[in-house]
């Protein structure tokens, strides 16, 4: 009788997909509100439950590298929740702002813009015959509204 390695069984042909469902999951949680710790949480535990789920093979240190696996999903999971967290929505409230433009390049029919404003960032679609350059200082008034 033979013991076979089974190569061919989740944990060894894709290690880090389960961090990646992990946090993955967690930032659907945070994306629906729910507070970075215990999106975290959420996280290490479909981490450990999809590698106890997915692996009928278990080597000789598998529960160790299980608990290192969920601990690294959540303290991942942790630091990109809070950074989720960190930014203030955009609630479509009119922007009087100016700045310098960083970025320009044709999207579609019209041209897009990336300017660095006072207040941040912000893409701004303009028609063809207003472009400006990279490098230009421009003003620009309008309604923030987030990407879809």
């Amino acid at each position: 009788m033979t013991v076979l390695s089974a190569p061919s069984e989740g944990l060894a042909r894709a290690p880090l997909l389960f961090l990646l469902a992990g946090l993955f999951s967690a930032a659907a949680l945070c994306g629906k509100g729910m507070p970075p710790a215990a999106a975290a949480a959420v996280a290490s535990l479909v981490c450990a439950g999809l590698l106890l789920v997915s692996s009928l093979y278990r080597p000789a240190r598998f529960f160790p590298f299980m608990a290192a696996l969920s601990l690294l999903a959540f303290c991942i999971s942790l630091a990109a929740g809070l950074r989720m967290n960190s930014f203030s929505p955009v609630d479509g409230s009119p922007v009087i702002d100016g700045g310098e433009v960083v970025l320009e390049r044709p999207w579609g029919y019209r041209r897009a813009l990336v300017v660095e404003g006072r207040s941040g960032r912000y893409l701004i679609r303009v028609r063809p015959y207003r472009a400006a350059r990279e490098g230009d200082l421009v003003s620009f008034s309008g309604r923030a509204v987030p990407f879809p």
